[in-house]
């Protein structure tokens, strides 16, 4: 009984402890892109790549379930399909896509692959923020919406379609947030502040050191 209730008065302590040192929300939110997968597409009708084509310009390798060779360029990573159809992975911002797009255009060109038109557009942000500070994730999943910790399975919590605007975030007791899925730049900083905002408001982040 003396135990319950110095358990319950340590408790009520640390929670007015951790009230007293409510922490400020940044002023920005310093996001770093962790990948950007894009995909690109060659407009060629009814007609099939030849893949042997770029074995002449480039060193290619096959992957046995996929109809595609996989190739580099400046470190990044290209699966080139039968259709048309690009993954480009292991981007880091936004602004490589038109410089990568022309360095591409010229490996078709040298490879002699006829095509009406070429694209890209992003399909995956991933970034990471880290806020320096811990995150009580029990008591985030009982005050935010769309919310799911279960840390026998995964050690963050995770929130998808935040705001009912796309995404899927990971959240992590040491304050690190990951956010995966989104498909604009413009939109991944808003949701990113938007998250971050609403951590702050619910007294959800506190300091390294209240237990």
């Amino acid at each position: 009984m003396y135990y319950q209730a110095a358990k319950k008065q340590t408790s009520l302590y640390q929670n007015a402890l951790a009230s007293e040192t409510k922490l400020l929300r940044p002023v920005s939110i310093d996001y770093k892109m962790i990948n950007l997968v894009a995909m690109g597409i060659l407009e060629i009708g009814e007609k099939s790549l030849d893949l042997a084509q770029l074995e002449a310009v480039k060193e290619v390798k096959y992957l046995n379930r996929f109809p595609c060779a996989m190739f580099k360029v400046e470190g990044i990573t290209v699966l080139l399909f039968k259709n048309g159809k690009m993954i480009i992975t292991g981007l880091k911002d936004t602004i490589q896509i038109p410089h990568i797009k022309y360095a591409l255009e010229e490996i078709l060109e040298d490879a002699r692959f006829k095509y009406n038109s070429f694209e890209i557009t992003i399909q995956n942000l991933v970034a990471m923020v880290n806020l320096g500070q811990r995150i009580d994730l029990e008591m985030m999943c009982l005050t935010m919406e769309n919310c799911m910790y279960e840390p026998e399975q995964f050690p963050a919590a995770i929130i998808k379609n935040y705001r009912k605007l796309g995404g899927v975030f990971l959240i992590f007791a040491n304050s690190k947030i990951i956010c995966l899925g989104m498909h604009d730049e413009d939109l991944l900083d808003e949701q990113f502040n938007a998250v971050v905002d609403e951590l702050y408001q619910l007294d959800l982040v506190v300091p390294k050191d209240i237990n």
